[in-house]
Order: C-alpha cells, then sequence, then structure tokens
C-alpha cells in the first residue's frame, strides 16, 4: 500500500512540475511583456555571447544541457537563471 501511495504522489508531483511549466508558456504567449530582456536570451544573443551557433544550441536542447522555452514553436528563449554554470561562467569572459 506503501508502494502505491508513493508512486501516486511522485506522478502526482510530475503533472504539477509539467502544469507549471505550461503556465509559464501560457504566460509568455497571452502576455509577450513578460520576456524581460534581462531575464530571458533568445537563440541570437546567446549565440552572441558564447560565439557559437544556432546548430549547437539545438545540439545542446536535444541532449537536454539546455533548457528552453518557445512560444508558438519557432522562436526560442532561455531564462538566464537556468542556463548552465559552465556556460555563465563563460558568458562572463
Amino acid at each position: 500500500m506503501q508502494d502505491s501511495d508513493n508512486r501516486i504522489i511522485e506522478k502526482l508531483e510530475l503533472i504539477l512540475n509539467q502544469l507549471g511549466r505550461i503556465d509559464e508558456k501560457i504566460d509568455l504567449f497571452v502576455n509577450p511583456d513578460t520576456i524581460k530582456k534581462d531575464d530571458y536570451l533568445d537563440n541570437q544573443d546567446l549565440c552572441m555571447l558564447l560565439g557559437g551557433t544556432k546548430k549547437t544550441l539545438y545540439r545542446y536542447r536535444r541532449k537536454g544541457l539546455l533548457k528552453s522555452y518557445s512560444i508558438d514553436g519557432r522562436k526560442v528563449y532561455y531564462k538566464k537563471s537556468e542556463l548552465p554554470e559552465s556556460l555563465r561562467v563563460k558568458m562572463r569572459k
């Protein structure tokens, strides 16, 4: 009984996390003004900071190294606060 309760709790936590991400995407879609230049970077900004290409960022996203957000399936944004520490160190240089 305890194992099934734990599994249910884990699944509910997973659902809550997914709903939180969906809520963030809806907020960005409904109110694009919430995208503050100081908080988010788009592909071009991150490419310029890192000296890389869009293809490199795509590979990082596919490998799970970068968490990204998309409004309409085309424009990709990255939260500065969610960039891996290794990338933040490179950005400071």
